[in-house]
């Protein structure tokens, strides 16, 4: 089973409608209309035609504070944001937004380090959680989106797209165990066609649904063999459900039925109800029968159990061939069962062909991405190093009972 790994954090300062403000000193300055009513606020630069101009320091009576540069009332340039839940922001700011290269701390826990735009985080950057996840990619809008890499503090890491903070789209996840699954994701977990290779050398090929293997797959062993049929995670492993395929276990178990009850009827009609022993040898022939119809169920449970009825016991190799159970008087019968295993091998190897046509493909697809993010590395490690900040300064602006997201 592959488990979804996943952190979820809030960490945009949405900008809203803004208003220009008289300072205590008299200088203009545009803020935001979600700290301008009831606020006042203080400006320690020069002003400029009546307007906060130059280098100083904005101070809000909320607790909010700016250090850096004003151009005409309006934060422009380089500078640093103190939020009053201990969180702050330095880099660079337009038109009164975080816009270009910064670096914006959560407390004294997670930080992101890269682009903005129109004051949320967009571009290329990387994040860091204090929790030891790291992510490196794209971002949309304030959240990850598009190509990145996400290192988890177990070891695991994933490759690959992302919509909306979660793993959605192509992508590799590398788990800790040396497993590697490569495909599809939806909400985090593996979803579609995929490709699974296991530390020991096997290979699965075949469908998951909800982050779990379920349906037609092949599996490829270190050693060589190859089984073909039907899979479904068991407790966390995968598991060989049909070599022959589901749709043959009920008929497997009417079969078996069939055989007794033939069984039973050729018995008892051959044996002379006035033999001084009749009663000895039915119970002996109905023990016997009983015995070839518990047999007969056993192999349909081993080799065709139903998804109900797994229990993590499957085993996987050679399939007995149904017409080698115990001999069946019903030629009809078995006629059909031979025919729907005949059905089910054609079906199997037509399979294998579209799943082989189906895996290429996704190994171009991944190799395409695998390329792409080469060149988003790249982006990321050409960012701006991060603003440096004194020690002091931050133990200062660490808040950590606070850890409210704006």
């Amino acid at each position: 089973m592959l488990v979804a790994l996943a952190f979820v954090t809030s960490f945009s300062y949405a900008a809203d409608q803004e208003s220009w403000v008289s300072t205590t000193s008299g200088c203009m300055v545009s803020v935001s209309n979600a700290i301008a009513k009831n606020v006042e606020v203080s400006w320690t630069g020069a002003c400029s035609d009546g307007y906060a101009d130059g280098k100083g320091t904005l101070t809000w009576t909320n607790g909010n504070r700016y250090e850096g540069n004003v151009y005409v009332g309006v934060i422009n340039g380089r500078g640093t944001f103190y939020w009053a839940n201990g969180d702050w922001y330095e880099g660079e700011f337009k038109n009164g937004r975080r816009d270009g290269i910064g670096t914006q701390h959560f407390g004294c826990s997670d930080q992101y380090h890269g682009e903005f735009h129109h004051g949320v985080m967009d571009g290329v950057g990387v994040f860091n959680l204090n929790s030891g996840d790291r992510y490196e990619g794209s971002f949309h809008n304030g959240s990850m989106e598009g190509l990145g890499v996400r290192n988890f503090a177990d070891g695991s890491r994933y490759e690959g797209e992302f919509k909306n903070n979660q793993q959605e789209g192509l992508g590799t996840l590398f788990l800790a165990n040396h497993t590697r699954y490569e495909g599809e994701f939806k909400d985090n977990l593996p979803e579609g066609n995929a490709l699974v290779t296991y530390a020991n050398g096997g290979v699965y090929e075949g469908r998951y649904v909800d982050g779990h293997g379920d349906g037609f797959g092949i599996l490829t062993k270190s050693n060589g063999e190859r089984d073909v049929g039907t899979f479904k995670d068991h407790k966390g492993t995968l598991k060989l459900v049909s070599t022959l395929g589901p749709a043959l276990y009920e008929p497997c178990q009417t079969y078996c039925a069939t055989t007794s009850l033939s069984c039973s009827g050729t018995v008892y009609s051959a044996i002379n109800p006035d033999d001084p022993s009749y009663q000895t040898r039915i119970t002996d022939a109905a023990t016997d029968c009983g015995r070839e119809m518990n047999l007969c169920t056993t192999s349909c449970e081993r080799h065709n159990p139903t998804v109900v009825e797994l229990k993590g016991i499957v085993e996987v190799g050679e399939v007995d061939d149904i017409a080698t159970v115990p001999s069946a008087t019903n030629t009809t019968h078995d006629t059909q069962s031979v025919a729907s295993k005949t059905s089910a091998t054609k079906a199997a190897v037509s399979f294998v062909d579209e799943q082989t046509v189906a895996t290429t493909e996704l190994r171009a697809r991944l190799e395409r991405q695998r390329q792409q993010l080469q060149t988003l590395q790249q982006r990321v490690e050409n960012l701006p190093r991060k603003t440096a900040t004194s020690a002091s300064t931050a133990r200062d602006n660490c808040r950590p009972s606070a850890h409210h997201r704006n």
